[in-house]
């Protein structure tokens, strides 16, 4: 049977994320565990019906985002002039408007930045069945431990289903 232990996100991925817990298996159980004693699990082997593994591709749009985001700082940006400029003799309601969009310009400006500046997050997701519960189990695609112990995941007796190619693709390699 294989043995293995690496980082990995319980139920789901969370970028840049601390709340790390160890993944792991040994001849009897699967293991997740972390700080949080509430949070941690342990599954029998045989209570295990199926794990299947998938592709998460739902971090890929982070260059559309940073285009709507640079849009609408534009907008605010034409805005806060035309409202601070346009008008000779503006009122006390209106700087204050002004100030405020000024406040929503920065913000834009940063998560615009932050949207350019992330990369893709190519996550697998391991989905573990059993009579009475499902435990997700995630890690990125450029971890090299995640992915060798999914690996062994796959080489192990418990039945698996990979629901994505590209996934098999680079599970294979690492055989």
């Amino acid at each position: 049977m294989s043995q293995f232990t690496c980082q990995a996100h319980l139920d789901e991925y969370v970028i840049d994320d601390d709340d790390l817990g160890t993944f792991g298996m040994d001849n009897s159980t699967i293991t997740y565990t972390t700080d949080d004693e509430e949070s941690s699990i342990s599954v029998p082997i045989s209570e295990i019906n199926d794990v299947t593994f998938d592709r998460d591709t739902t971090l890929h749009r982070f260059r559309f985002l940073g285009f709507f985001f640079g849009i609408l700082t534009l907008v605010l940006v034409a805005f806060a002039y035309l409202l601070a400029f346009a008008d000779p003799d503006p009122g006390p309601d209106q700087n204050v408007i002004v100030i405020f969009t000024i406040f929503l310009i920065i913000g834009g400006v940063a998560t615009t930045r932050n949207f350019f500046r992330h990369e893709n997050h190519d996550v697998i997701d391991i989905c573990i069945k059993t009579d009475d519960d499902l435990y997700t189990v995630c890690g990125r695609m450029g971890n090299t431990n995640f992915v060798e112990a999914c690996a062994k995941l796959i080489e192990s007796d418990i039945p698996t289903m990979n629901r994505n190619s590209r996934l098999e693709s680079v599970l294979d390699r690492e055989e």
